[in-house]
């Protein structure tokens, strides 16, 4: 995946995109698995999902206060407003707020 997207950083072109990234960790490490270890992969993974929103010329970025790993269920209303934002970019052909214009 790395070396499709430095062939190309902006697969999906302008085509609206909203990522939401959790922004707390999951409470404890795995068994086997020290906790400063389990800090490193949990900032990696984030900065992966930050950098996925780049996959769009026309994306947003929204970082879920309240949830953990599982968005859904803890913020089911942000996902919501993503997706009707998405749907409603895609008719009106607007950018979304976090975009490179």
């Amino acid at each position: 995946m790395y070396v499709a997207r430095q062939a190309n950083p902006s697969a999906l072109g302008d085509k609206p995109f909203i990522v939401l990234v959790s922004s707390r960790n999951a409470d404890s490490a795995p068994s086997g698995v020290s906790e400063e270890a389990w800090k490193r992969l949990a900032e990696e993974k984030r900065q992966q999902k930050i950098g996925i929103a780049a996959l769009s010329t026309n994306h947003e970025l929204v970082f879920a206060q309240h949830s953990g790993y599982h968005i859904q269920p803890d913020e089911p209303e942000l996902v919501v407003d993503a997706i009707q934002r998405v749907v409603e970019s895609a008719r009106n052909h607007t950018k979304q707020s976090g975009s490179n214009q």
